[in-house]
């Protein structure tokens, strides 16, 4: 129960965070081209021209977004080590089924 409270602390820090940081005007327009950068970067990866038609039809969501990673790693870290176990044996069902094993 320890670990889970703290792991909702971390969570509530970090939205804290936040939602103080997008009261700054400037950083609220660093979010603003943080969905267009990804989508530039997928229409990039996508071997498309860097037209504005193209890179709206891209998605928002980047697979190697670092904000994406950060909280990927606050919500492992909320979770109680029951869930590590889970987590770990999830991943051992599913690397399992990758084999074909």
């Amino acid at each position: 129960a320890r670990t889970a409270l703290e792991g909702v602390i971390k969570i509530l820090i970090f939205l804290l965070y936040l939602f103080l940081v997008t009261r700054m005007k400037d950083i609220r327009r660093v979010f603003e081209y943080h969905g267009g950068e990804h989508k530039s970067i997928a229409c990039y990866e996508a071997m498309e021209e860097l037209t504005v038609e193209n890179v709206r039809k891209q998605r928002r969501f980047h697979p190697r977004c670092g904000t994406s990673f950060m909280i990927l790693m606050l919500l492992i870290g909320a979770l109680p080590p029951k869930g590590y176990r889970r987590l770990r044996a999830w991943k051992a069902r599913l690397r399992g089924r990758v084999r074909g094993t």
